[in-house]
């Protein structure tokens, strides 16, 4: 090597805000991150006790829900009347039976028509 291409002289850099704002060329120098027995159990701790938390908070919405949905469904069970809501199958479907022969029988009966009103000339 010669001389001249050996510096003794500190190296001055002139920074300028376009320089601040652009876009780093090399990445930042990689050191090894060294992370303590006593940080790790408390990095641990911290999880733990989120994790407890969220789960804690996951619960008590799933109770809200399930409640909420209990009530919609008691909602709906208590518009049907009791009378209905206690008897039994069978006698539903032999009601449903019944009701279907009243209608096919009134359809087939002819129906009358009402008597037209004479037309009035003014």
């Amino acid at each position: 090597m010669t001389e001249s291409s050996i510096s003794t002289a500190p190296e001055v850099r002139t920074v300028t805000i376009q320089s601040l704002l652009a876009t780093p060329t090399r990445s930042p120098s990689k050191r090894p991150i060294i992370i303590t027995q006593v940080q790790k159990q408390a990095l641990i701790d911290n999880l733990q006790l989120e994790i407890t938390e969220r789960a804690r908070k996951l619960r008590a919405q799933y109770a809200l829900q399930a409640q909420s949905l209990r009530a919609r469904i008691e909602l709906r069970v208590n518009r049907i009347p009791t009378a209905m809501r206690k008897a039994k199958m069978g006698e539903l479907y032999e009601k449903y039976l019944e009701s279907i022969e009243q209608t096919s029988e009134s359809a087939l009966k002819k129906p009358t028509l009402p008597a037209e009103a004479p037309k009035q000339q003014p």
